[in-house]
């Protein structure tokens, strides 16, 4: 077997260990380029952390070869501890797939000629549909919306799927989208400069998070981990832009329900009696409704706030 064959020695000086470069392939249709497959899987596996995956150096991508069904790319990571390999492999697999269909990157398959029946693709989109439209009908956000309303949101999201170590998001990062979390469950973390990530709070599907991003445009002030097999819903200011020209009221609406949910995590407001603690939410949602006018180009008018 030495004769004939490639041997790979992994070795280590004494508690140096030596990493053992590994290559995951991978393929995607002829309609995505090169250049930005690579730039967004790259990106995306940065944002990962997996199991005996070396931070840095980080994992890379290149195209590989062109074949008849597609582009062929591989991921070269750099493996911690030589005896996992096959289930690091299989975990990278999972990062790249998920990180694919995020981006609506097409993964390449052989060609064939399929009779294709509209009328069942047909229902299976109406089913998604109504299935985005009553997890949003769910959520107080947006509570106040008509169902028209509800299901012209629902066409704008983007699915999102995650696996397990995904950073959805990072603290600091600017901001125009909210996440609606269908499906798992997902943790707030808060990096610190020694001690690594604290853990903030865990959110159960269904919910939303990133709405201050989506509303007012402010920066990611946590960092969102995917706890597991996750499917997120990503709504992007764009689609919601429409619906609030054409009924500019839900300003104070929405800003209400920030309001609230501020209030909920809010101790110093806990802490002063149900007066008090009225004003100052009332207070709050005021300047709110006016960050939200004009991040999306309302014009103000009076809105009572109840």
């Amino acid at each position: 077997m030495v004769m004939k064959n490639r041997i790979t020695v992994v070795a280590r000086r004494g508690d140096e260990r030596t990493t053992w470069l590994r290559q995951v392939p991978f393929a995607v249709e002829f309609d995505h380029p090169p250049a930005r497959v690579i730039a967004q899987v790259e990106r995306e596996l940065a944002h990962a952390s997996i199991p005996f995956v070396a931070s840095r150096p980080a994992p890379i991508v290149a195209c590989t070869s062109f074949e008849d069904s597609g582009i062929e790319y591989a991921v070269a990571y750099h493996l911690t501890e030589p005896s996992e390999y096959w289930i690091t492999d299989s975990r990278v697999r999972a990062h790249v797939y998920a990180a694919l269909l995020r981006q609506s990157f097409r993964i390449s398959y052989p060609r064939r000629i399929v009779e294709v029946r509209h009328d069942e693709r047909s229902r299976t989109a109406q089913r998604e549909a109504a299935d985005r439209s009553d997890t949003l009908a769910s959520m107080d956000l947006f509570a106040s919306l008509t169902d028209g309303e509800r299901a012209s949101l629902a066409s704008e999201l983007t699915t999102s799927p995650y696996v397990a170590g995904d950073r959805i998001f990072e603290a600091g990062e600017a901001a125009d989208s909210l996440y609606v979390l269908a499906e798992g469950r997902v943790e707030i973390v808060r990096e610190r400069a020694r001690g690594g990530p604290v853990k903030l709070a865990a959110l159960e599907a269904p919910a939303y998070f990133g709405e201050m991003g989506l509303l007012l445009g402010q920066p990611r002030i946590a960092t969102v981990v995917a706890s597991g097999d996750v499917l997120c819903y990503r709504l992007d200011k764009r689609g919601f832009d429409a619906i609030l020209q054409a009924r500019p009221e839900l300003a104070g609406v929405l800003a209400r329900v920030l309001a609230d949910r501020q209030a909920e995590n809010d101790a110093t407001l806990q802490a002063l009696d149900e007066q008090a603690r009225a004003q100052v939410t009332v207070s709050r949602t005021h300047e709110l409704m006016r960050r939200i006018q004009s991040f999306f180009g309302l014009a103000p008018r009076d809105t009572v706030v109840r």
